[in-house]
Parts: structure tokens; C-alpha cells; sequence
């Protein structure tokens, strides 16, 4: 029996299935985290630039005094859309300016998660 030909998406499934299974536990992931904001923050790998508390690194800024910046609706817009607010927004153009990464934007989540997450960070973050 021939095997088919290992192509690159073959492979990266192949890494995906396998990274899944090892992660693969008696409890739930999710029940890790004490809100469905917080398991978002982790899924989304909010960490990786902004540190798993928030304070920032090489990558993003630190997630602080957020509450005097932004709304619950407001801040769910951004999580969609970050580059349309960098036009009206200085204080953003400048944290855009001192980090080699742009903010991904989240469209793929929809509305009422990103409002889920919004309130995760405002509540953590204030």
C-alpha cells in the first residue's frame, strides 16, 4: 500500500492534531479560569504581548488604567477593528509607535464575545 505524499497542510493538521492530543486532559481547559473572559484572554493569547498579568512586554503595551480610556461597546470595536482607531486616537498612534507588532484585530470572534473579553479587560485592567 502506497501512503499518500506528505504536503505542508498535511503536516501542519498532522502538528495541530497531535499538539491537541497532548494537551488533552482529565478536566476541561476551561475550567481553569475563573471566567469566560479570562479563558478568552488565555485562548487568544492576549499574554504572549501584553504578560499574562497584564503589565506589558517587548511586544505590547501593559493593559492598565483601561476604564479611563475605553467603554465596554467601544473597546469590543477596537478588539474588531484596532487600525481604525489609530486615525482619531494619539495616544494609540504612540503606543503603535514604540511596539514592532500591530494589534491583530479580532473580527473573528464575534460581537458578543469580544464584548465578553472587553469586560474581562476592564474588570482586571481598570
Amino acid at each position: 500500500m502506497r501512503l499518500p505524499p506528505i504536503t505542508l497542510p498535511r503536516a501542519l493538521a498532522a502538528m495541530l492534531f497531535l499538539g491537541a492530543l497532548s494537551s488533552c486532559g482529565s478536566g476541561n481547559a476551561a475550567d481553569s479560569f475563573e471566567t469566560p473572559g479570562a479563558a478568552l484572554f488565555a485562548q487568544e493569547t492576549c499574554a504572549d504581548c501584553h504578560g499574562a498579568d497584564g503589565a506589558g512586554g517587548t511586544l505590547g503595551p501593559a493593559l492598565e488604567t483601561l476604564s479611563a480610556h475605553w467603554t465596554v461597546s467601544d473597546l469590543s470595536a477596537y478588539l474588531a477593528d484596532p487600525r481604525q482607531f489609530l486615525h482619531s486616537d494619539e495616544r494609540l498612534v504612540r503606543l503603535g509607535q514604540r511596539y514592532i507588532m500591530p494589534m491583530p484585530d479580532f473580527r473573528g470572534l464575534d460581537e458578543a464575545t469580544r464584548l465578553v473579553l472587553a469586560e474581562h479587560l476592564l474588570a482586571t485592567f481598570p
